[in-house]
């Protein structure tokens, strides 16, 4: 079984000392592809300040302000796994792993493919006081 894992959508940030390879700690924020619901449900709390928010669950997808004046940050992640199944029976040839059926040139193979989709989308809304007032999440897979 093979399984392949196509993430889509994300943006990294990179430091200058990162890109030359000067870093000698880890960063403090997950990469982008690591925000899961688990992370949400542990990390994400009311009052944090967006610094907190930023070290929990990196860089948002999409910043706004409401007439309100509160602003909402929103994360947008999606993913796409392949996973392939199957045998092959044949292949030619003399040599010591040959099949019979391949000896004789007869052979085939046979393979399902299934592909499916992740998608978690994280609303965290700001109050005033520049602290989390609110957030908000939905996951889903088909």
């Amino acid at each position: 079984m093979k399984n392949t894992l196509h993430v889509v959508g994300l943006v990294v940030a990179l430091s200058t000392a990162q890109i030359a390879g000067a870093v000698d700690e880890p960063a403090k924020a997950p990469r982008e592809s690591e925000l899961t619901l688990g992370v949400i449900q542990r990390s994400i709390k009311a009052g944090m300040s967006s610094s907190e928010v930023l070290d929990a669950s990196g860089s948002p997808n999409l910043v706004t302000r409401g007439r309100n004046g509160k602003e909402s940050w929103v994360y947008d992640r999606f993913a796409t796994e392949t996973s392939e199944q199957g045998f092959q029976v044949g292949g030619g040839g003399l040599g010591a792993g040959s099949t019979i059926l391949g000896v004789l040139g007869a052979g085939g193979s046979r393979k399902k493919t299934s592909t499916s989709q992740r998608t978690l989308m994280l609303v965290v809304t700001f109050g005033s006081d520049g602290l989390v007032e609110s957030f908000a999440y939905r996951s889903s897979r088909f």
